[in-house]
Formats: structure tokens, C-alpha cells, sequence
């Protein structure tokens, strides 16, 4: 069995050692009161968990400003992508092309026909307005990710409402995967988080995975105003799909504010600061505005740089994609001038 995503370090004996490039995860990892939240919660361990997450829910509609019936946590964004699919159980669906591989996967395992609207490099992958066209009344279902995984382009507040818009008027699903969303810039202008009132073929997905570093312990969670749809999910998924200690370390991160906002502002500029390392050594950069960079190379990178210690994630198998193109997460400056360094050394070496 294969994995596609990143993060696969255990797949290396020396998986410890590597300074892990390959996923989009905060480099300065889970906040210690979160994890001081974890380990108090061990106490309980012979409860079952709250199969309803009440308290997580209604922090969370307290947080976001909508109420807690419009909230579904889950285990992780991935389970609830699979579970929304399930529920909707669209017979034709849209994809952009590349996007995050799991969208496409759940849709296969739900038997939907699936078209794609390609993203092009010479385009810089931008969605250009042939994607509202393309939004017929045929379509019971479609995924976006802003920004975008792993291109990083993002939309602004007015294109994604015009977005919905047609997506409501035609009853089409519009999933809104805005995972990364933290790490933008200003969050509120890419996001339609106060715009789902009303909103009946919109949901939202979010997660504590990247931000808060939370990958091991599996949260996320969803938001729409159609209840229904949310009863349907819960009716998808299996019994107790979050842990007692996943849903202690949702309530303490959503008050790390300060925390999440540090880690925004060095990550902003950290990005910058590969950015143009990354074009300085003579690589092709797919400006973005998330937590990585889309950049192209000669094949091979992955395993050069896997030999000094550096995982980078391989975007050949993403559709749209060909081998070449590689995703990096932006990670702490000391991290990221190493990873440039090596780099240079490889380029060197190989004149």
C-alpha cells in the first residue's frame, strides 16, 4: 500500500533524523497548552468520548460566530471529506486539476463521474473564469481549496461568493476545503466562514492539523447552515469518530491566539525568504500565499535531497502535474537556509 501524501517518514530508517519539507505543518509545533490539555485528558481514558463533541461545537460556533448546529467535528478534514461524499452521493461531481488528492478519492470510492477543469503552469495555475462556466446545472457536486493545495493560489472574498452564488442557484454542493486558511495573510478576505447563512449547497472545511500541528491526534470539523446535510454525515460516519483527548486539544488551541498569529507573521516571511532563495539557485516558483511553494526542477530532487537529510514532497502524481514539480513546507529560517544550502551544494556538484 502506497501513500500519497507527505509526511511518510517512517518509510526511513532514519525517518528521525530527516527534517520533513514534505507536509505543510506549523514547524513550531502543537502549543504546549495543548499538549498539557492531552496529557491531563489521559485521566479519562476508560470514558467513551462525547460522540457529539458538544463542548468543541459550541467553541467552535462561539469562535467563528455561527451556531453550534452548523458545526460537525470529525476525525480530521479527511474523514468528513469521504463523509460528505457519502452523504451527497453526487452521480457527477468538478475537480480543479491539481488539487489534494483525497477529493478525487472519495468521489471515485462513491462511484461519481468526475470532470476536471485543468490548471495550467503558463497560467501560473489561477483559476480563470472558465471555472464559473463551468459550474452547470448537471453537476451535483464540487471542490475547491483555497488556497489551493499544492499550487497555493487563493481566491478572494467576492470570487468565492460569486462562486457559491451559482453553485445555489444551480444545487450544486460547493465544498470549500480552507484548511490552510490560517496561514494567510488576512484569512477573513479568503474565506466565506461569515457568508454560509443561507447557504444551503455550501460547507466549509477546516482543520487543526496544520496550524496547531495537530496531524497525530486527527481533528477537523465542518460548517454549513443545512443541517440535514450535517445530520446525513453524522449518519456516514463510524461511532465515536473523535477522541475524548483529540476533542481536549480542540478547546485548548482555539485560545492560542497569540500563537497562531507569531506563527503567521515568520511563516509569511519565511516564505518570501524561499521564495527567493529558491529563484536565485534557478528554479521555476509558482507564487502562492500558503504555508509552501510549488516549484519546478529536473527530476531526482526528492531522492538528492532525501541523501542529505531533507524530505520533499514529489508532485508527480498529482493530475495536472508531471515529475519535476515539487511541493516544500516553509518551515523555521535556521530549517529553511539549511534546505537552501544543500541545495546549492547538489547544484554545484553536479557542474
Amino acid at each position: 500500500m502506497e501513500n500519497g501524501h507527505g509526511g511518510d517518514i517512517y518509510a526511513y530508517e532514519n525517518g528521525e533524523c530527516i527534517t520533513d519539507f514534505s507536509t505543510n505543518i506549523n514547524p513550531f509545533g502543537t502549543p504546549p497548552e495543548v499538549v498539557a490539555a492531552v496529557v491531563s485528558g489521559a485521566q479519562s481514558l476508560a470514558r467513551y468520548p462525547d460522540w457529539s463533541c458538544r463542548k468543541l461545537r459550541e467553541a467552535l460556533a462561539k469562535h467563528i460566530g455561527c451556531l453550534a448546529q452548523d458545526v460537525i467535528c470529525g476525525n480530521g478534514a479527511a474523514e468528513l471529506i469521504f463523509s460528505t461524499v457519502s452523504a451527497k452521493k453526487p452521480k457527477t461531481a468538478l475537480l480543479v486539476a491539481p488539487c489534494f488528492a483525497e477529493y478525487e478519492a472519495a468521489l471515485v470510492a462513491a462511484g461519481a463521474d468526475i470532470r476536471y477543469h485543468m490548471l495550467l503552469p503558463e497560467q501560473d495555475f489561477l483559476l480563470t473564469s472558465d471555472f464559473e462556466k463551468a459550474l452547470t446545472a448537471d453537476l451535483d457536486m464540487v471542490f475547491l481549496c483555497v488556497p489551493n493545495n499544492p499550487t497555493g493560489v487563493v481566491l478572494e472574498k467576492e470570487r468565492l461568493t460569486a462562486i457559491a452564488d451559482i453553485c445555489e442557484k444551480n444545487n450544486i454542493l460547493c465544498v470549500l476545503d480552507e484548511c490552510f486558511n490560517d496561514f494567510l495573510e488576512n484569512p477573513k478576505t479568503h474565506s466565506l466562514l461569515d457568508r454560509i447563512t443561507g447557504r444551503n449547497h455550501l460547507i466549509i472545511l477546516k482543520s487543526f492539523t496544520k496550524m496547531y500541528a495537530l496531524a497525530g491526534l486527527r481533528l477537523g470539523y465542518a460548517v454549513s447552515c443545512n443541517h440535514a446535510l450535517l445530520e446525513e454525515i453524522y449518519r456516514q460516519r463510524q461511532p465515536w469518530a473523535v477522541s475524548s483527548l483529540a476533542q481536549r486539544a480542540g478547546l485548548a488551541a482555539l485560545s492560542q491566539t497569540a500563537f497562531v498569529e507569531q506563527s503567521r507573521a515568520v511563516l509569511l516571511a519565511e516564505r518570501v525568504f524561499l521564495e527567493q532563495g529558491l529563484l536565485a539557485l534557478g528554479f521555476r516558483v509558482f507564487a502562492g500565499d500558503g504555508n509552501f511553494l510549488l516549484f519546478y526542477g529536473a527530476q531526482g530532487w526528492k531522492e538528492r535531497l532525501l541523501e542529505r537529510g531533507f524530505l520533499i514532497r514529489d508532485c508527480g502524481n498529482y493530475r495536472g502535474l508531471e515529475n519535476g514539480y515539487y511541493r516544500i513546507g516553509v518551515r523555521t529560517h535556521d530549517e529553511n537556509v539549511r534546505l537552501l544550502n544543500a541545495m546549492r551544494l547538489i547544484l554545484e556538484e553536479g557542474r
